[in-house]
């Protein structure tokens, strides 16, 4: 399942649940656990953080014009 973004204009509150819901989706994925085996588990945690922030936040790659 993708990430999602917070809708604009979102509350605080909303905002933190899609956030909260993009880090549980990334404990979830392929990628985390490879990033566990070689590095550990903390450093899976701070990039499934960042991912699910960013996510959130909207960022991803802009298409050229």
């Amino acid at each position: 399942m993708p990430l999602r973004r917070a809708p604009k204009g979102a509350s605080k509150k909303r905002r933190q649940a899609v956030a909260s819901a993009n880090i549980r989706e990334m404990h979830k994925s392929s990628r985390f656990k490879k990033v566990a085996r070689k590095f550990g588990k903390a450093r899976a945690n701070r990039m499934a953080v960042a991912a699910g922030l960013s996510a959130a936040r909207g960022g991803r790659k802009r298409r050229r014009k």
